[in-house]
């Protein structure tokens, strides 16, 4: 979970009933180190861990495209460009895409909660 939202998650659940708190036991949450180290291994993968299917079948497409292209004609620049804008694509993803799953955990609480309120 995002720990600035702890406290609020904290006080939400104390208020909860009691059939919130036993269909939370069923919840299953996605793991949000997976999520990076999917990132390292192959991107694209994590987007689709995380949900965000299409996306990552671009990143994914994108990558492999950038790497192929890149490898084939070492000279051109415009490949080299587009490798490069991938590369920044991947290093940002790592951090929003731990980010992400961890929010979308915690929205998945919230969304129970608020189911049975």
């Amino acid at each position: 979970m995002p720990a600035n939202s702890l406290l609020a998650l904290k006080q939400s659940l104390s208020q909860a009933s009691e059939e919130s708190l036993n269909k939370l036991c069923f919840l299953k949450f996605k793991n949000p180190l997976l999520a990076l180290v999917f990132s390292f291994i192959l991107p694209g993968v994590d987007r689709i861990y995380k949900g965000d299917t299409a996306l990552g079948v671009l990143k994914l497409v994108c990558f492999i495209t950038a790497y192929v292209l890149t490898s084939v004609d070492e000279e051109n620049m415009l490949f080299f460009s587009f490798f490069l804008l991938v590369l920044v694509w991947i290093i940002t993803d790592w951090f929003l895409v731990f980010k992400g799953v961890k929010t979308d955990n915690l929205n998945k609480i919230y969304f129970i909660l608020k189911d049975n309120e």
